[in-house]
């Protein structure tokens, strides 16, 4: 989850207060937690209502609580900013960008990574931009054919818009494919 302070200074951590604030979070601390309490048996009271939020990983319990009492009394979803922390991710844009162009240009073809870069450089579909994006050679053009397969190893399975990167075992070296998932399937 993403969490934004804008203390509205160039230097936050040399701020100056009146007061010590972690000495009167402890003094009211009774106020708080009274308060948090009153919003859960509020809801709990009030039925319960189901807040729609999406599932939340192994936090079921809190996100039918917690989560849901938030939003009912008028938060916004403390989940909203995985959505914005996903797509700051420049490795999953990487990605996404990689197996969309892989599926149109090979569909689920199986490839080795050496014709994959050859095929890629001998056409226009934005695919060898990519991969010279995420391995390109540092000291000249090209894409280093290693690092790409290091690359793709720490990327397979990761499922992006419905498409999977795949490894699939040769008898001398592996093929790289992408394959699309159903919902619910992965």
């Amino acid at each position: 989850m993403l969490c934004r302070l804008d203390p509205g200074c160039e230097r936050p951590e040399e701020r100056q207060f009146s007061f010590d604030p972690l000495e009167r979070v402890l003094e009211n601390r009774t106020e708080y937690v009274s308060a948090c309490l009153t919003i859960l048996r509020a809801y709990i009271v009030a039925g319960r209502a189901d807040m729609g939020g999406t599932p939340f990983g192994g936090f079921g319990q809190w996100s039918a609580l917690v989560r849901s009492a938030l939003m009912w009394v008028g938060e916004p979803d403390p989940c909203a900013s995985r959505n914005a922390i996903m797509d700051e991710d420049p490795e999953q844009g990487q990605l996404r960008t990689l197996l969309t162009l892989w599926w149109q240009e090979f569909g689920k073809s199986a490839i080795k990574i050496k014709h994959l870069i050859e095929r890629c450089h001998s056409n226009d579909s934005g695919l060898f931009e990519v991969l010279d994006d995420i391995a390109g050679e540092r000291n000249g053009p090209g894409v280093n054919a290693r690092r790409l397969g290091h690359w793709l190893k720490r990327h397979k399975g990761r499922v992006v818009d419905g498409l999977r990167l795949v490894q699939v075992p040769g008898p001398n070296m592996a093929s790289w494919q992408v394959v699309q998932v159903k919902a619910g399937e992965a």
